[in-house]
C-alpha cells in the first residue's frame, strides 16, 4: 500500500501504535490488509448508501492505497451472517456494523469483538465529541466495543395547526400529553389523539422513554424492575394514550410498528406521536406525506423523575476479534467516524454520534430548524443510554415485556400483568447468558 496523504495521515497516525507497529507500512499482516483489502460487512441502510454516494471508500483507498471491499444485507440477515462468521475459525471480516442495543452483549459475550481503548484514548478521534447516551451502549462492562455511526432519540412529533386551534401548549410534561391527547381526540373527525408503536416486542423502545420519566427502568441491579410502582404507572399511561385516544379499533394498534404507526401520521389521522427522530425522512417526503407543513417537534415530555428519553447508538462499527488486519481496522473506523466524515453523512440525512455535527450550521442545515433544537434540547437532558433490556438474549426479554404493553392496550389488568411479566423476566434471567 501506498503511504497515506499528510492530512489522512494525522487522522489515521495517532494513539493507534498501541495496537500496531506503527503508522508506516510495516506489511505486517495485524497492521496492513493483504493485497491493500479490508472486508466491511454492513446492514443496508442509510449510512452505508450514504458511504457509497459520496465516494468515501474510493476516497480512502486513494490516500491509502487500501481497498475497503463492503458487503451489504438486510438487517435480519445481517445478524445470522455476523453470527455464523464472526463464529468461524478462519474469519476473514475486518469491520462489522451491528446495533448495539440488540446485539451488543451477545457480541461481546461470545468474543467476537475487540475493545477499542486505543480509539478512545486518541485525541484526534475526540471520543469526547460523541453524546453521552451513544457512548454508553457500545460501552459494556466499562469497556468500549463501537464507534457509533448512527444514532437515535425519542421525541414528540405534533400537528402545529391542530394544537393551535384547540389552544393547546405542546406539552412538557406526559401529564400535559395526556391531558392534550384527551382534547384533540376527534375520531369522529378521522382524527386521533394519539398514535404511538403497539406491536408488543417493538413497542418497547419507544415504551422505554415512558418507563425512564416515571423513575423505572427494565433491570435494576440484575433483578427484573416492571413489576414496581414506578413501571406500573408508565405501562398504564402507555396503553390507555393508545387505548382510550389510539385510532379505532383499539386492538389494531397491537399490530402497529414503527411503519404503520407513522403512515397514520403522515395520513393526517393523528394530532400526535412519540417516536424515533430517525424516522423522520418519512414525514417531509411531500410525496408521502400531508402533513410536512404543519409537523412540530419537541423534546420527549418530562415525567415525575424528569424528562428521560433514551438516547443510543442505534448503529456501530466494530472490529471483529477475528480480523485479519485489526490494526488496519481501526484505522479505517477512526477515518470514517472522525469529525469531517461524520459531518458529511449527516448531511445526507443520517443522524450522526458527534456533538459538533449538530452545532454546526453545516451538518443541521439538512434538518428542519425546530427538529434540530428539539434534538440539541434532548441531547442536554439526562438521557438514557438504552432503549430495551440490557441482556444477552434480547428477542425474548422484549416479547416478555411487551406483553405488558398488550395489556394495557387491551384494558386489561396492568398490575396483574406487569406480575406475571416479572416471574418470567426474573426466570429469564437466570440463564441469560449462560
Amino acid at each position: 500500500m501506498r503511504r497515506a496523504t499528510p492530512v489522512l495521515s494525522a487522522l489515521l497516525c495517532t494513539a493507534l501504535v498501541a495496537a500496531s507497529a506503527g503508522c508506516g507500512n510495516s506489511g505486517s499482516s495485524s497492521d496492513s490488509a493483504d493485497g491493500g483489502v479490508l472486508n466491511l460487512v454492513t446492514a443496508n441502510h442509510p449510512w452505508t448508501e450514504a458511504v457509497k454516494s459520496l465516494g468515501l471508500l474510493d476516497e480512502y483507498q486513494k490516500a491509502t492505497g487500501t481497498k475497503v471491499s463492503i458487503e451489504s444485507f438486510a438487517e435480519d440477515q445481517l445478524t445470522q451472517q455476523l453470527t455464523v462468521k464472526l463464529n468461524a475459525p478462519n474469519s476473514e471480516i475486518d469491520v462489522v456494523m451491528y446495533r448495539p442495543p440488540q446485539e451488543g452483549r451477545q457480541f461481546v459475550l461470545n468474543g467476537w469483538l475487540v475493545e477499542l481503548a486505543d480509539l478512545t484514548k486518541d485525541g484526534a478521534f475526540d471520543w469526547a465529541d460523541f453524546q453521552d447516551g451513544p457512548r454508553g451502549t457500545v460501552t459494556i462492562d466499562n469497556k468500549v466495543y463501537g464507534a457509533p455511526i448512527v444514532t437515535e432519540r425519542e421525541i414528540l412529533y405534533y400537528r402545529k395547526s391542530l394544537l393551535r386551534q384547540k389552544g393547546i401548549e405542546v406539552p412538557k410534561s406526559l401529564d400535559d400529553l395526556v391531558a392534550a391527547a384527551q382534547k384533540l381526540d376527534d375520531k369522529p373527525g378521522g382524527v386521533a389523539g394519539f398514535i404511538a408503536r403497539g406491536k408488543q416486542a417493538n413497542a418497547v423502545t419507544q415504551f422505554s422513554s415512558y418507563l425512564y420519566g416515571y423513575g423505572g427502568d427494565f433491570i435494576k441491579d440484575g433483578k427484573s424492575a416492571i413489576n414496581t410502582p414506578e413501571a406500573i404507572k408508565a405501562f398504564d399511561v402507555y396503553g390507555s394514550l393508545l387505548r382510550d385516544y389510539g385510532p379505532r379499533p383499539a386492538d389494531a394498534t397491537l399490530q402497529m410498528n414503527w411503519p404503520e404507526a407513522l403512515a397514520v401520521f403522515v395520513q393526517g389521522k393523528a394530532a400526535m406521536y412519540t417516536d424515533a427522530d430517525s424516522i423522520v425522512a418519512g414525514m417531509l417526503d411531500k410525496q408521502k406525506s400531508k402533513i410536512t407543513d404543519d409537523l412540530g417537534f419537541a423534546p420527549f415530555p418530562a415525567g415525575p423523575a424528569g424528562a428521560r428519553p433514551y438516547q443510543v447508538a442505534s448503529w456501530a462499527l466494530g472490529v471483529s476479534a477475528k480480523a485479519p488486519h485489526a490494526a488496519a481496522a481501526k484505522r479505517f473506523i477512526s477515518w470514517i467516524a472522525s469529525k469531517d466524515n461524520v459531518l458529511k453523512l449527516q448531511q445526507k440525512a443520517v443522524p450522526g454520534p458527534r456533538l459538533s455535527a449538530w452545532s454546526s450550521a453545516d451538518g443541521t442545515k439538512g434538518f428542519p430548524a425546530e427538529y434540530v433544537a428539539a434534538l440539541n434540547a434532548t441531547m442536554k437532558l439526562t438521557t438514557t443510554d438504552h432503549d430495551r433490556p440490557q441482556v444477552v438474549g434480547v428477542a425474548r426479554s422484549r416479547e416478555i415485556v411487551g406483553s405488558v404493553i398488550v395489556a394495557s392496550i387491551q384494558g386489561k389488568d396492568v398490575a396483574a400483568a406487569a406480575a406475571a411479566a416479572d416471574k418470567d423476566l426474573t426466570e429469564f434471567l437466570k440463564t441469560d447468558g449462560k
